[in-house]
């Protein structure tokens, strides 16, 4: 559980510098909360998210992450949920990038109206 709750690095997987992307929110969230561990975002694309260099995968990280945030939709947030487990991540938090009309469609079936 301490993994979950307090790691000493994260992976943000999926995080993108496009606006409105839910990884950039985590990541600008976990360094806005004062996290004092490693963490780096990962995007197939590479380039930078929150002035961070984004490695394009998980195996590209200097540092292996305890916690992997997955925030990619689909086959992607599978594929990283592989690569966590390949690269000896401890703990994964999976929060599915959707659509709103997906997101409400979730709702709705999860209330059953």
């Amino acid at each position: 559980m301490r993994t979950l709750l307090a790691p000493s690095s994260i992976a943000v997987a999926g995080a993108a510098e496009t606006p409105g992307n839910i990884g950039r929110a985590v990541l600008e969230n976990i360094i806005a909360g004062g996290f004092q561990g490693v963490v780096a975002p990962v995007d197939r694309a590479g380039g930078v998210v929150f002035s961070m260099r984004a490695a394009r995968s998980l195996a590209e990280l200097e540092i292996a992450a305890e916690l992997v945030i997955i925030t990619a939709a689909g086959g992607e947030a599978l594929e990283f949920a592989a690569e966590a487990a390949a690269n000896g991540a401890k703990a994964l938090l999976v929060l599915p990038a959707a659509s709103r009309t997906t997101a409400r469609r979730w709702c709705s079936e999860l209330s059953g109206s």
